[in-house]
């Protein structure tokens, strides 16, 4: 008898992002504070008419959106207040271990979850392939 392989994330309903998704999902939300001021930025000095047929700009504020988006939907409180420390305010990892109260690996543990999690919702999203 011939037993099938059946890919778990085949029949999910919520799949789950690989390590690829979770390394970029890392590196967009290294760059986001930057994404974000710059998007800031050109709202502060162009005509937000010019801008919305502007793809830079598009980028720009639909990345923001959707990361927002997801960092909120963060279900573990400390979690997230975590993530929104060192990605959202852009502080860097030695300034989160020192403002939270926790040992590194926690803190390692804890940035790893939030960011797995905005790499699952954006996963959930169709927004990494």
């Amino acid at each position: 008898m011939m037993v099938a392989e059946i890919d778990p994330d085949q029949f999910s309903l919520f799949p789950t992002a690989n390590a690829a998704d979770v390394k970029k999902m890392r590196t967009d939300l290294d760059k986001y504070k930057k994404i974000k001021k710059n998007k800031e930025d050109l709202e502060k000095h162009h005509d937000i008419e010019v801008l919305k047929h502007s793809d830079v700009y598009r980028k720009l504020e639909t990345l923001v959106a959707k990361i927002e988006r997801a960092y909120n939907l963060i279900l573990e409180q400390d979690v997230k207040e975590i993530i929104h420390y060192r990605f959202i305010e852009g502080h860097d990892r030695f300034e989160t271990i020192c403002k939270f109260d926790l040992c590194e690996r926690s803190i390692d543990r804890k940035i790893l979850e939030g960011i797995e999690s905005i790499a699952n919702t954006f996963k959930l999203w169709e927004e990494l392939h």
